[in-house]
């Protein structure tokens, strides 16, 4: 019998090996032929046979390679959302969640996720583009499109690791070009100083508010803390004798830093003297740096901060200015930017690099200022354009007022006398050669 493919994949013929029948087939992952017997040495039962393989075959190259079992895409979302729970903060989940109603909605719940492909993704991605933003009433960025897709080829990756795709279509989906405009709000020193030195003065004027902003402010720009990890911050992670404080995740307090990442972050002189005031201020009932005077953390003091800026005259920013301050300020004084990482927590220098290195002293100019090729020709270069006779190439202005050149962009224009000069030696070299030849 000749041999037969299926789908252009699987290669096959049914073939009698000694007694029984068998199948002889191109097995793709070994890259070899090979044998199945059919346990049978009557022929009708080896066709009926070889029919079972050549379906089996054909169901294996349409769920691919290793028998996935497509499941809806709200089993998945549902599956995916607890994986998240478990791994990821619930700001972020948050966020995730609503994503997955976008893609139940554009998909559908009861689509296999087998039946998601490339062209469905960009299609998504597409409409998501026009869609409106709630709270600017603008069309959407590329950026928060990019965030929606990013988690939706996480949740597909994950699929195939799971055995619902063979291969995840969200692999060979591109995403959009990145519009993000980068916003470094951060404060200078006399900025700082005229914060503390008035949350200072008010303190006492408002007993019912957040009155510990001299510390805080201080702590903050000298250690770029996120808010959450200030407010969750406890003595019991300082660690006094290094003078260094520990960023780590808190499971009684159902807190952990931003990606789970936990860091150690050196204090100077300045952020110790915040906290030794702040255990000055400590109550027994509670291990928290700043906390309420039954003992409890505080939870929402930006309303606060906010006020504070109000009354100094200062643009309305958030908190996490006094964390950008702290990355600011070391880029500023040209620390490196893989320092800079590590200390803010971020993921990657990439990301800090987005933020801080326009900030950092120039150093490509400083390179290009050492070198000085040329420095002796210095004085040879003439400050003026010369005066000559008129050429092709110049115009009638060049023949009078000669423009002065400014020191920094001083060019060489070669009078036409010595133009001529070298013009002429080089056909005296022609000929020379040519008469020798």
């Amino acid at each position: 019998m000749d041999a037969k493919q299926q789908g252009g994949i699987v290669k096959s013929t049914l073939v009698k090996r000694g007694k029984f029948y068998s199948v002889r087939f191109f097995d793709e992952q070994r890259r070899r032929w090979t044998h199945k017997s059919l346990k049978t040495a009557k022929k009708a039962v080896a066709d009926q046979r070889y029919g079972v393989f050549l379906k089996d075959c054909q169901k294996t190259e349409l769920l691919g390679q290793f028998r996935v079992q497509p499941v809806p895409l709200s089993k998945l979302v549902t599956d995916f959302l607890e994986y998240m729970e478990s791994k990821r903060s619930p700001r972020y989940v948050k966020l995730v969640r609503s994503f997955t109603r976008q893609w139940l909605a554009f998909f559908g719940a009861n689509t296999l996720t087998t039946a998601i492909t490339v062209h469905l993704i960009e299609k998504y991605a597409a409409q998501r583009k026009k869609d409106t933003c709630r709270t600017k009433k603008t069309q959407i960025s590329n950026a928060t499109v990019n965030r929606d897709l990013s988690a939706l080829k996480h949740m597909l990756h994950k699929a195939e690791r799971w055995g619902s795709v063979e291969v995840s279509p969200g692999r060979r989906v591109d995403l959009l070009k990145d519009d993000s405009t980068v916003r470094t709000d951060y404060f200078t020193a006399d900025q700082i100083r005229l914060l503390v030195e008035r949350a200072e003065n008010d303190r006492n004027q408002r007993r019912n508010h957040f009155n510990h902003w001299p510390e805080f402010i201080v702590l903050d720009v000298n250690t770029g803390l996120r808010c959450q990890e200030m407010l969750f911050l406890e003595f019991s992670d300082i660690d006094w004798k290094s003078g260094v404080v520990h960023i780590r995740n808190k499971k009684h307090l159902s807190f952990s830093p931003k990606g789970r990442k936990e860091r150690r972050v050196p204090l100077n002189e300045s952020a110790m003297s915040a906290l030794h005031s702040m255990l000055k201020k400590k109550q027994e009932a509670t291990d928290f740096v700043f906390h309420q005077h039954d003992g409890s953390r505080w939870k929402l003091v930006l309303e606060s901060f906010r006020s504070l800026l109000k009354r100094c005259g200062l643009k309305r920013v958030g908190i996490h200015a006094l964390r950008h301050t702290f990355g600011a300020h070391l880029a500023q004084r040209g620390v490196d930017m893989a320092v800079i990482r590590d200390l803010l927590g971020h993921h990657s220098v990439t990301l800090t690099e987005k933020y801080y290195a326009h900030l950092a002293p120039n150093s490509m100019s400083r390179a290009v200022q050492q070198l000085e090729i040329g420095n002796s020709l210095k004085q040879s270069v003439p400050k003026t354009v010369p005066t000559g006779t008129k050429s092709g190439n110049s115009g009638p202005e060049n023949l009078k007022n000669p423009a002065p050149l400014t020191d920094s962009f001083q060019r060489c224009y070669v009078p036409e006398v010595a133009l001529l000069a070298g013009v002429a030696k080089l056909a005296y070299a022609a000929d020379s050669k040519s008469a020798g030849t």
